[in-house]
């Protein structure tokens, strides 16, 4: 697949397929075109799981998971995933090539409770403020 002359590439993180630029992986940097991810960080995400997995068992009230800066979605794909206990996950990035990334990862994994957004992070957040609307968890990594 190729998506703005950056070869995408498929990979696998915990239990979940998620599609990336190349560049990612191979540069020492990861490149912010045509979408952010940072394959460092993924002990961090694996910690994650396993904190959000240990919490939303014991919560009552809606699973609502939120990411406000969510490149091509790495972490809420993983939530989606990985834990079955959420209804509802929302990326949200300013990047529309991020959340094409992240919706055809969605499909890869028949992912059916994930909904993209395209604000500024405040905004994003400011839409989630009011009481039985808020997010269970809000990642801001």
């Amino acid at each position: 697949m190729q998506k703005s002359d950056s070869k995408i590439i498929s990979i696998i993180e915990g239990a979940t397929k998620i599609l990336v630029p190349e560049g990612a992986i191979n540069e020492k940097v990861p490149p912010k075109e045509p979408a952010f991810f940072n394959p460092r960080a993924k002990l961090n995400r694996d910690l994650s799981i396993i904190a959000y997995s240990a919490f939303i068992k014991n919560f009552e009230g809606p699973k609502i998971f939120l990411e406000g800066l969510s490149g091509l979605g790495a972490r809420g794909l993983r939530v989606a995933n990985e834990i079955k206990e959420f209804e509802k996950i929302i990326l949200n990035d300013l990047n529309p090539k991020a959340l094409e990334l992240a919706l055809e990862s969605a499909k890869i994994n028949e992912l059916e409770n994930i909904e993209i957004s395209e604000l500024e992070s405040c905004r994003f957040f400011s839409q989630f403020s009011k009481k039985g609307h808020r997010g269970t968890i809000v990642d801001i990594d």
